[in-house]
C-alpha cells in the first residue's frame, strides 16, 4: 500500500471517529480533503487509486448530486455530503460507489441495533456494554432530543471508503 493510501486511511479513520464521537464532520477534514485532491491531481495527474483526474472530478460531482436531495430532505447532514464529495474527488468513482453501498449497509445495521437498544430487545443484551460506551443517547437534552439524534452516517461512509480503497490498492 502506498503512503498516500495509508494517509487516506488515517484521514478516513479521523473523519469516522469525529462523526462517532461528536456527530459532526469538521470542515477541516472534509473540505481540506478537497484541496488535498487537487494537490494529488497536480502532482500525479490521477486520484489516489489510479483513476485519471477528470473521472475523479466527475465522481465528486456525482457525489454532490447524490447527496443534495437527501440533504434537502434532512435525511443526510451537510458534513456527510462534503465527505462523499471528498471521497469522490480523492479516490474516484469506484471507491465512491463502494463507499456508498457499504456505508449504507453499515448504517442500516447500526439503525437496527439502535432500535433494538432503544426498545430493550433481549438479543441486544450481549452488545449492551459496548452500546452504553458508544452512548447513542449521550448528547441530547431530554427524550425528544435523544430520539431525534442522527446516526453517524459519515462514519459508515468512511468505513465503506476504506474498504473500497484497500480493495483497489491491494
Amino acid at each position: 500500500m502506498s503512503t498516500a493510501a495509508g494517509l487516506a486511511i488515517l484521514w478516513l479513520a479521523a473523519a469516522g471517529a469525529c462523526d462517532l464521537v461528536w456527530r459532526r464532520l469538521p470542515n477541516l477534514l472534509t473540505m481540506g480533503a478537497w484541496g488535498a485532491a487537487f494537490v494529488v491531481w497536480v502532482l500525479s495527474g490521477q486520484g489516489l487509486e489510479g483513476t485519471d483526474w477528470p473521472y475523479c472530478l466527475l465522481a465528486g460531482g456525482a457525489a454532490l448530486g447524490l447527496g443534495l436531495v437527501p440533504y434537502a430532505l434532512r435525511l443526510l447532514g451537510g458534513g456527510d455530503v462534503k465527505l462523499l464529495v471528498a471521497i469522490g474527488l480523492l479516490m474516484g468513482p469506484v471507491v465512491l460507489a463502494v463507499s456508498f453501498v457499504v456505508g449504507s449497509l453499515l448504517a442500516g445495521v447500526s439503525a437496527v441495533l439502535v432500535l433494538m437498544y432503544r426498545h430493550a430487545h433481549p438479543l441486544i443484551a450481549i452488545w449492551q456494554p459496548w452500546l452504553d460506551r458508544l452512548s447513542f443517547e449521550r448528547a441530547g437534552r431530554g427524550s425528544a432530543a435523544r430520539s431525534a439524534r442522527p446516526l453517524p452516517y459519515g462514519a459508515a461512509l468512511a468505513c465503506g471508503a476504506a474498504v473500497g480503497l484497500i480493495g483497489r490498492v491491494i
